[in-house]
Parts: C-alpha cells; sequence; structure tokens
C-alpha cells in the first residue's frame, strides 16, 4: 500500500501548488435612487429589494433577473414580502443581471440632471453599502460615488456611499464594471410579475429597465517554494524503487 501513496504524492515534473482560501461571499440587499451628478439624493425615488413588513416606508420594488433580454425576464425575486430579497452567490467570473423598476414620476423632465446611484450590500450587512455606483449624463458606464448625502437601504437620509466599486472578503473581489438605469418604453415586465395592489400613479405603464454586471475574482493558485516540490519528487522516486524491489 506504501507504494502506492509514494506514487500518487507526486508526478514527474508537476509543479505543487497551493489553492486560494475560498470566500462565501453572497449580494444580499440592493438599492437605486434618484441622484445629482455628485450621488447626493434627489427627488427621493428608491428601488430596493426588501418588501414588507421590514420596508416600513414601502417603497418601490427592485426586481433582478438572470436573463439579459429584458422582454424575456427570469426573475430571481418576486412580491412585496420576503420573496422580495435577494441571495445571489458572488462566485468567480462574470454576473450580468437585468434590473426592473416600476416607473417613478417624469425622468423626461429632469434629462439633463438626473443621475442614478446602485447600492450593493453583501454578507448580511445593512448598516451601509459595500459598492455605490453613479450613473447618468455625466458617468455613462459606472463611476463610484462617495457623498454624505445618499439613502440607506429603505429610502432614509442622510447615507454616507461607499466611495468604491469593489467590495473585497477574505481572497475574493467583487467588482461592479457597469450599471445603468433608465424608463424603457418597449418594456412594461414590473406590473404583471408583481403579486398585489401595486401603489402609485405609474404602474402598469414602462418600467425602468438597468443592467448591473458583477465581476468576480480570486487570485491565482500560489506555487509552493522548491523545498515542497523536490520533496514530492523525492518520494516519488522512493515508490518506483519500492515497487520494482517486489518485483
Amino acid at each position: 500500500m506504501r507504494k502506492y501513496l509514494f506514487a500518487g504524492l507526486m508526478l514527474p515534473g508537476a509543479i505543487l501548488t497551493a489553492a486560494p482560501a475560498e470566500a462565501d461571499v453572497i449580494l444580499t440587499d440592493s438599492t437605486v435612487f434618484s441622484a445629482n451628478s455628485t450621488g447626493h439624493y434627489w427627488l427621493s425615488w428608491l428601488w430596493n429589494t426588501q418588501g414588507q413588513p421590514e420596508d416600513g416606508p414601502d417603497r418601490w420594488n427592485l426586481y433582478y433577473s438572470s436573463s439579459t433580454d429584458p422582454l424575456n425576464p427570469l426573475f430571481i425575486n418576486s412580491g412585496n414580502d420576503a420573496s422580495t430579497e435577494i441571495a445571489i452567490a458572488m462566485t468567480p467570473g462574470v454576473h450580468d443581471f437585468v434590473i426592473f423598476g416600476e416607473r417613478a414620476g417624469d425622468p423626461t423632465a429632469y434629462a439633463n440632471d438626473l443621475h442614478f446611484v446602485a447600492n450593493l450590500y453583501f454578507d448580511g450587512n445593512q448598516t451601509a453599502p459595500d459598492i455605490s455606483g453613479l450613473y447618468g449624463p455625466t458617468c455613462l458606464t459606472v463611476c463610484a460615488t462617495s457623498s454624505a448625502n445618499g439613502l440607506d437601504l429603505f429610502g432614509n437620509p442622510p447615507q454616507q456611499l461607499a466611495g468604491t466599486l469593489d467590495y473585497k472578503s477574505g481572497d475574493t473581489t467583487v467588482s461592479l464594471t457597469h450599471f445603468s438605469w433608465a424608463v424603457d418604453e418597449a418594456v412594461d415586465q414590473v406590473w404583471p410579475h408583481y403579486a398585489g395592489d401595486y401603489f402609485g400613479a405609474y404602474s402598469g405603464t414602462p418600467d425602468f429597465v438597468g443592467r448591473i454586471q458583477l465581476t468576480v475574482t480570486q487570485p491565482a493558485p500560489i506555487p509552493l517554494p522548491a523545498a515542497w516540490v523536490l520533496l514530492g519528487t523525492g518520494l516519488f522516486l522512493l515508490g518506483g524503487l519500492g515497487r520494482r524491489r517486489r518485483v
């Protein structure tokens, strides 16, 4: 039995590596709110992934879809209760989501100045956002914002924003690489998806639709010191000698 143990320890020419520690990162909350170009809240429009009864102010809901086609969504969350919450595992790679919200007000009236902030919360944290990204006329992809006058998870001011597009937990880094949010006249998915009597004068009209792209990275495996490689090679050779002597 010993010869098989030795032989399995090292293959000729192989390099021993140490895998990075795995970090279980979960996207657990998300909001989008209306703002100016600095990330300061404006008009107080807010969509979140918290339903009743936790969401006391009962803000508009933010729905995530794993399909990148806004006309054919695959919704991850729903309703206006516990099912509105999200818990999305941030495995290494690129995660693309289309996000939906019921229409709030008339954004065309503020077209030149209106911006939006996406706040992302991870691993059950609800105290302050871990990532804050700005989108609007002055930032057409996504920009980090550190305004001290944002809105919290339930739409209450003032909230200090994260000032970063990256969240790090252990060896895992989650980066917000794209955010957008605007009314799409061709899309009305929220009204039929929502179960219940949705409040608001804009229910059943074209939705706000956006995109959240998250890129999750971990460091490459680290080669172990040369001494470990030599030790493994020696053990392999000893295993081979043991087999020959017993033939």
